[in-house]
């Protein structure tokens, strides 16, 4: 005797896969199964359907099973969970054999089997009644029992009469076969052959003749073949003028069939996979954009990271193929959104010239793509051409879309935000500056009147060509018409210089807050000095040391000049900005405030509503006609809507008023009076029967008696429907004595008697009884009125993954089934899983299932529960409002509008127009709505990394066996060694090898240089190394072109990544077990403390080694000193490389050039006796003095610093200092700029600070107000301390004031380095500069800044003697400098700080 979970064990695997069909029975107690599959047509083979009979007469109740298409099966399931979702359709008799074998058994119904018996019968033709299955060959000697016995001799009777026929013609004595065929207009073949039959040919008359007679009757007989074969040729030429009439009507009817082009009219219309295209009837125009996106792990979900854009026009021509292409381009890339849109509306206006008509007419180099054999097609005309025919009906052109161009200055794309998040085409460019009648013209077009004012916004900018205009595009978005009216009106005034300033000004670090103080530019056009040609810091310092005249020194100082440090120096010195359209700084003008803060002056003003008119009431009718005309029958994808709020929180809280004030408006409308006018007559049931109603029908939504459904809604049950059980209050009366109360007192009434008084009363025994109801999906008839959608349509982008992330997050099983009645999906309250309606689009799939959930996490309930718990459970409206809530809140957070059907629906269930229900739990849909958004990122992104595992998992065979390239040996005293292990990259060969330092720099070069949006070039390599004094490894893989930088760097931020990763930590935990997630992060910190500073210590001693023996080997001159000094650095590096390997990262000071020339250790000498001396002075110690800057001790001062502006930094800006530390993040110096320094008054406080600079700004301060995330600095008494700005008060940031720890562990050979190559210097006297400079070298402009400073700090009658005899020194000859330039005042150049 088998058991259930024994059967299916033997079929476990077959039901996982739903490779086959299972059925299950039972004979007595014991279970059985066995194994079916149907033909590729889906059909059952006779023997099946006979075993599938027999086992249904068995056992009636017996199912036939697949795990693909029944539910409660799946692939991931266990033994026992398919067991139980065997048992639970056995016993609730899903999947039935008597559905199955009805849906599978192709056998024809006998009165068709009978009537076409009768008609094979009438044409004298054998009837069988076995169906024909492709492939299948019948066997006429085979009876079968498909035929009657009648059937079967006539069928053989026809055989033998056609054999008897052949038979007949082979005594002819040859056989004939043609390849006759006839192709009208374009071919005829007639084609004979013969050949000789030995079987029915008598050649013996023949044979008696002689040879010579037969030679010459074979030639007659020949002869007059030929004469037959020219008459035939005769007929072919007739053929031929026949055959060329038939062809041009051909060529006629194929251009009268050729259909009139699909275009849209000259309007935008988006088409499947996002692609936007605008046409007439010569010309299209269409575009694609693709969002790059790479998953950031601070906010647990992917984000742009760039756009690619594509575009093109080709001509429009009718018959669709061959079109020419006019222009375009394909994946051009930008990083910026806003870029690319600028440059796509460019493109748009640069073409608009286009779509100004419906047919325009044809240049003449694409007339060929319009004409159909040699003729113009009917409608068209080319330019220059006479017309040539009358020309079709052609719609009228559609006007222009902008008024005229002549002051334009720039136009904005104005639209319909109800239009716009509905996915409808439109929008209208407005040229500014603009009237009042063009900016109402705009608005009618798009459906703004005075009754929707609060649908207008912008959402484009786009400049002129020949004026390039780069106003922030965002900041033009949010802006006032009036405001953009009037900077238009003011742009005019400036020339292109002027404008190339302006567009410089826009990039600069502070840029623009607003459009005032755009405005107000061009009222201060000498605030700023704009150098177009400079761009980097090369060119600035070319520029102010070669081409400005400001600095004066011999030509041979300048080539040493290291011009790249001299414009970084003097770029930070004035404060200057470098940008894509030149280098902008300060002219040292006041600016002037015209605009900023004060209204826009009365005649810019135009911003107003155009009165609703006639025509525009009726257009959406039409539109929408037109719409539904065109609606192509798959579903388009999900239109994103746009949210504001970057926060979640606020985002959350952005969605949800927006459900709610979509609601308010929904109550307003008529269809929603109807509504409440029918649903008013339904019941609302209790806890109870909500229950039972639950477990009988899970998907009931409208629910009534038999009765109320025939008199009050004018529907009727269906026949055979079954009813639902409920309970009904049934209650009863009954007489009895009781106690007479007194109505004043409430107090039982005492009789004379002393005794109570008692009074007969009817009193209600409360009972209840059985009744039926009926869902009305159990109901036909009168339509009952809705006030939403029946179902979303659309498809959603990435749906498998979202889908799967949900069925992660959600607390029970998600399953599909068939859900009869209408209803979408149901939470079972009994048995914990939800259920969803097969056959839905996916947006509305997804939508169901996160409203699914939502009732899982808030509405589950215990029903053996006491009944105080279950009375705290929210009311039925609550609850659907809760849940519909939560999805549409999570759908809108993933950019799916919902709205459609959730405000109709939450409206439904409210309770009234004042939405209690909503308002009293929108910190429960929230919080719901957050948790789940939270789980659905980390099970994304769980996703995603289980992807990239795996196709790591299955790279190529040879990629494994070329991993095991064998290690190349090691010299313990060598730098690590760098081997290919494979690349995709040509400039990487397999097995190549080489020093660490040039791998680095190479693999930075191969990942700067590859080309954007080409995907990337996988390299996976191995560094051999000493580590510790022991031989070690690393593999890794870096793919170029995903902007890792270097070897090292990719390394760095590689672990840097997956040690702040919580989804990784979550993956590892989960795996193997907390231990393992410690192991993992000690390793990490290992490679990031230890390992990487290793290898840049290795990179800088090479790099050191390099700089030294460059000159070496150069053949230039050397003095005794310098060669000395490079064979020390030489020997250095050999002695810190084995340090190094053996783990020493604390290497020996490396040499000095000074440390080699005794001039310079006795000047040396005397400067520290100098300095002393002026320290003693200053009342300070030797040390206390070099820290303080080699300076007396100045006021006290605060300084201020504000977040950098950029993505980088966006994480940071306003963060509470709490949320900070949470996320693991510090206040780190490298992400602030310095805004402003003042003296600090001893009374004043921190607080003092936050009030001035928020409320009374001084007039230098140029930040924005002090706000969360800045941070004070004071400096008091000769020490530094640094406060972060918090939600409350400041926190003190030491961590601010600190150098970079990891840094730190470079500087030991980094500052040789650099002291060899100019990089960063030493502080060299002016003595080495001076013999640097007569040997040809390049200085440091700073460091020659640097010693004329201290020179200018000895007193003068401490310098020696030998000192004062020599020439001028090079700070007196800038000096100098300095003051003859000074002398000329120069207009609107940079201030004089720069020369010194």
């Amino acid at each position: 005797m088998a058991s259930l979970r024994d059967s299916v064990k033997n079929y476990q695997d077959e039901l996982r896969d739903g490779i086959a069909w299972v059925a299950f029975w039972k004979q007595g107690r014991s279970w059985n199964a066995e194994l079916f599959h149907l033909e590729v047509d889906g059909t059952l083979e006779p023997f099946d359907r006979s075993r599938l009979e027999e086992i249904k007469a068995a056992d009636p109740a017996a199912v036939i099973l697949n795990g693909y298409y029944c539910g409660h099966l799946g692939e991931d399931m266990s033994l026992d969970e398919l067991t139980a979702g065997v048992r639970y359709h056995y016993e609730n008799g899903r999947n039935d054999l008597d559905g199955f074998i009805g849906a599978h058994d192709d056998r024809l119904p006998p009165e068709v089997i009978e009537e076409a018996r009768a008609a094979a019968h009438a044409a004298g033709l054998p009837f069988s009644e076995k169906p024909y299955r492709d492939g299948e060959d019948f066997d006429p000697y085979i009876f079968d029992g498909s035929m009657s016995i009648e059937d079967y001799e006539l069928m053989h009777r026809i055989i033998e009469k056609e054999r008897s026929e052949q038979m007949d013609e082979w005594k002819t004595g040859y056989s004939s076969y043609d390849h006759d065929r006839l192709e009208a207009a374009d071919k005829m073949k007639i084609e004979r052959g013969i050949y000789f039959d030995t079987k029915g040919a008598d050649i013996s008359p023949l044979t008696a003749l002689p040879l010579a007679e037969l030679v010459k009757l074979r030639e007659e007989s020949a002869a007059a073949e030929q004469t037959v074969f020219e008459n035939l040729k005769v007929q072919a030429s007739a053929w031929e003028e026949q055959a060329g009439k038939t062809l041009l009507f051909d060529k006629a009817i194929e251009y009268a069939r050729i259909p009139e082009v699909k275009h849209t009219a000259n309007k935008w219309q988006d088409e499947d996979n996002d692609r936007h295209t605008i046409s007439n009837r010569v010309y299209k125009m269409s575009y694609h954009v693709y969002e790059n996106t790479r998953y950031d792990k601070a906010a647990q979900k992917s984000i742009p990271y760039s756009y690619t854009l594509s575009w093109n026009i080709y001509t429009n021509s009718p018959h669709g193929y061959g079109q020419a292409k006019i222009a375009g381009q394909d994946r051009k890339v930008f990083a910026d959104r806003a870029a690319m849109e600028k440059y796509l509306n460019g493109r748009i206006k640069a073409y608009e010239k286009l779509f100004t008509e419906i047919s325009p007419a044809i240049p003449p180099e694409y007339a060929e793509q319009f004409k159909v054999n040699g003729q113009l097609l009917p409608g068209y005309t080319v330019e220059g051409e006479e017309i040539k025919q009358p020309a079709a009906d052609i719609p009228a052109a559609a006007p222009r879309t902008e008024p005229g161009q002549e002051t334009e200055q720039f136009a904005i794309l104005i639209d319909s935000r109800t239009r716009f998040e509905t996915g409808e085409p439109g929008g209208y460019w407005l040229s500014m500056p603009a009237t009042k009648e063009q900016l109402h013209e705009a608005m009618q077009s798009v459906g703004i009147t005075a009754d929707n004012p609060q649908d207008f916004f912008i959402h484009g900018y786009s400049d002129r060509e020949d004026r390039h205009i780069a106003l922030p595009y965002d900041m033009v978005c949010a802006a006032q018409v009036d405001e953009l009216n009037f900077l238009a009106a003011r742009l005019e005034t400036l020339d292109a210089s002027g404008i190339a300033a302006l567009n410089a000004a826009t990039q600069r670090r502070n840029g623009f807050e607003n459009i005032g103080q755009l405005i107000d530019f061009t009222y201060n056009e000498d605030f700023f000095v704009h150098i177009p040609e400079v761009h980097t810091p090369r060119d600035l310092g070319d520029y102010y040391l070669n081409k400005s005249g400001m600095v004066q020194m011999p030509a041979e100082w300048k080539n040493s000049i290291d011009l790249i440090a001299f414009g970084r120096n003097a770029a930070a010195q004035e404060k200057g900005s470098f940008t894509e359209y030149g280098y902008l700084v300060e002219s040292g003008d006041a600016w002037e405030k015209h605009f900023e803060g004060r209204d826009v002056p009365e005649d810019y003003r135009i911003m107003s509503y155009p009165q609703p008119t006639i025509e525009l009431d009726a257009a959406p009718a039409v539109q929408t006609a037109t719409i539904s005309e065109v609606t192509p029958q798959e579903p388009r994808p999900v239109i994103p809507i746009v949210l504001t709020s970057e926060k979640p929180a606020e985002k959350l809280k952005e969605i949800t008023d927006r459900l709610e004030q979509g609601i308010t408006e929904l109550f307003d409308s008529e269809r929603y009076k109807e509504y409440l006018r029918v649903m008013s007559k339904f019941h609302n049931y209790s806890f109870n029967n909500t229950l039972l109603i639950a477990m009988q029908k899970p998907d009931a939504s409208l629910v009534a008696g038999f009765g109320k459904w025939r008199d009050d809604f004018e529907r009727h049950v269906k026949k055979g429907e079954k009813g639902i059980k409920i309970l009904a209050p049934s209650p009863y009366k009954v007489k009895k004595q009781m106690e007479k109360i007194d109505p004043t007192t409430q107090k039982p009434v005492i009789g004379a008697d002393g005794k109570i008084v008692t009074e007969e009363r009817e009193i209600e025994i409360p009972v209840f009884r059985v009744v039926t109801v009926f869902d009305v999906s159990q109901t036909e008839g009168k339509e009952i009125p809705d006030i939403a959608v029946s179902e979303l349509t659309g498809s959603v982008e990435q749906y498998q993954d979202f889908f799967a992330a949900l069925e992660k997050a959600s607390p029970v099983p998600i399953a599909f089934e068939n859900i009869e009645g209408g209803a979408h999906g149901y939470y079972h309250l009994e048995e914990k899983w939800i259920a969803i309606d097969e056959g839905m689009s996916e947006l509305q799939t997804l939508k169901t299932a996160i409203h699914e959930i939502a009732h899982a996490k808030l509405h589950a309930i215990d029903k053996d529960a006491p009944a105080i718990e279950q009375a705290d459970r929210p009311d039925r409206r609550t609850r659907e409002v809760q849940a519909e809530s939560v999805a549409y809140a999570v759908c809108q957070h993933y950019g799916l509008d919902t709205s459609d059907y959730s405000f109709g629906y939450v409206a439904g269930w409210s309770s009234g127009r004042e939405l209690s229900e909503l308002k009293a739990s929108l910190e429960t849909i929230r919080k719901v709505a957050n948790e789940l958004i939270t789980d659905i990122d980390g099970h994304l992104a769980q996703l995603q990394q289980e992807r990239e595992a795996k196709q790591e998992a299955e790279q190529p065979q040879e990629e494994q066996t070329t991993d095991q390239t064998e290690a190349p040996s090691l010299d313990l005293t060598a730098e690590p060694v760098v081997t290919v292990l494979w690349s995709e990259s040509p400039h990487l060969k397999e097995g190549q090898t080489m020093p660490l330092h040039e791998a680095d720099a190479l693999f930075a070069k191969l990942d700067a240089e590859y080309p954007a949006g080409m995907g990337y070039d996988k390299t996976k390599f191995r560094i051999d190394f000493t580590f510790r004094g022991q031989p070690d490894n690393y593999e890794g893989r870096q793919d170029f072109g995903d902007g890792d930088g270097s070897l090292i760097q990719h390394i760095q931020s590689y672990h840097e990544y997956y040690a702040q990763d919580e989804n990784w930590k979550s993956h590892v935990i989960a795996e193997t077990g907390l231990e393992g997630w410690e192991q993992d992060k000690a390793e990490r910190d290992m490679l990031l403390g230890e390992f990487v500073p290793y290898m840049k210590l290795h990179c800088n001693l090479s790099h050191m080694e390099q700089e030294a023996r460059r000159p070496l080997l150069s053949g230039e001159e050397l003095t005794p000193e310098q060669t000395a000094y490079f064979h020390a650095v030489l020997d250095y590096v050999q002695e810190c490389r084995p340090l190094l390997n053996q783990g020493q990262y604390r290497l020996p000071e490396p040499p000095k050039l000074s440390d080699f020339d005794q001039t310079l250790q006795d000047y040396k000498e005397q400067v520290q006796a100098e300095i002393a001396q002026e320290a003693a002075a200053a009342g300070m110690t030797v040390e206390e003095y070099a820290a303080a800057g080699y300076e007396a001790p100045e006021q006290d001062s605060f300084s201020i610093y504000q977040i950098k502006s950029g993505d980088e930094t966006r994480d940071y800006r306003f963060e509470p200092f709490d949320r900070l530390q949470a996320t693991g993040r510090s206040v780190d110096k490298a992400n602030y700029d310095l805004v402003y320094t003042a003296p600090l008054d001893g009374k004043t406080t921190l607080e003092d600070i936050y009030r001035t600079f928020n409320i009374d700004h001084p007039a230098d301060f140029k930040g924005h107000s002090l706000s969360v995330s800045d941070v004070v600095v004071l400096h008091q008494g000769g020490k530094d301390t640094a406060h972060y700005c918090d939600s409350f008060g400041f926190q003190q940031v030491p961590e601010f004031l600190r150098e970079n720890p990891l840094r730190t562990a470079e500087l030991s050979t980094e500052q040789n380095e650099n002291m060899i190559d100019g990089v960063i210097n030493n502080t060299p006297s002016m003595g080495e500069l001076e013999a640097k400079a007569k040997a040809g070298e390049q200085i440091s402009l700073t460091d020659l800044a640097d010693a004329a400073k201290a020179e200018a700090k000895k007193p003068k009658a401490q310098q020696s003697r030998k000192a004062q005899q020599k020439k001028p020194s090079i700070r007196a000859q800038l000096k100098a400098a300095q003051a003859e330039q000074a002398k000329k005042k120069p207009a609107r150049e940079k201030s004089q700080e720069l020369e010194v």
